[in-house]
Formats: C-alpha cells, sequence, structure tokens
C-alpha cells in the first residue's frame, strides 16, 4: 500500500527484478557446478566398474563366482556413495559456516559497540 501510495512501483519492480537476477545468477552457478562435479564422478565410478569388469575377465578361471558377484556389486554401488559422500560434505560445510557465523555475530558484537560509540562520541565532541 505505501508503494502505490508513493507511486514508487517502477523503481521498486526494477529493485526486485535486480535482485531476482543476482541471486537466479549464484543459483545457476551453483546447478552448474553440481552438474559438472556429477559428471565427473560418475565418469570415475564407471571407470572403477570398467576395470573391475576387465580384471574380472582376465582372471575368469582363477576367481570365485561369489567374489566376481560381490565385487560388481560393490562397484556399481559406488557412483551413488560418491555422490551422496560429496553432497553431504558440501551441506556439511554449507551448515558450519552459518555456525561460524553466528558465533561470529555473537562474539563480535561488544566490539562493534564500542566502535560504534567511539564514532558517535568523536563526532559529537
Amino acid at each position: 500500500a505505501s508503494i502505490r501510495a508513493y507511486k514508487c512501483q517502477p523503481r521498486m519492480i526494477a529493485q526486485n527484478e535486480l535482485q531476482l537476477n543476482n541471486n537466479n545468477r549464484a543459483f545457476l552457478t551453483l546447478q552448474a557446478t553440481n552438474q559438472w562435479l556429477g559428471l565427473r564422478l560418475d565418469f570415475l565410478g564407471n571407470l572403477v566398474i570398467f576395470f573391475c569388469a576387465l580384471f574380472i575377465t582376465l582372471q575368469a578361471k582363477t576367481i570365485d563366482p561369489a567374489a566376481v558377484g560381490l565385487s560388481l556389486s560393490y562397484a556399481l554401488t559406488l557412483t551413488g556413495n560418491l555422490n551422496r559422500a560429496t553432497i553431504q560434505s558440501a551441506d556439511t560445510e554449507t551448515k558450519m559456516n552459518s555456525v561460524e557465523r553466528l558465533v561470529s555475530y555473537s562474539t563480535d558484537v561488544p566490539m562493534m559497540v564500542l566502535t560504534l560509540t567511539l564514532f558517535v562520541l568523536e563526532a559529537a565532541g
């Protein structure tokens, strides 16, 4: 209601679009980075599966069939486990960054108040 009363709609719409574009730019960069990392992890997992199958084929006469099945099943789950571990570590890092900010805000408040007080006293005096 205040925006309409002061006839600030065009300015507020432009400001909102600018902030949305900035937010989307960061989000799209994050998505592109995640896609890049996912592709590399998939490639690494597929490389492990390939070499596992290659070694099994080369040593087919000496390897127990149960060991073949076990090694292939572990190799196939490696890609999903790599992706999950990466996502979890990135999520943990993000949450710890938030905790670090909270600790910083809670411990730096007295210093900020002192600095602001000194600034006000210098300006008044």
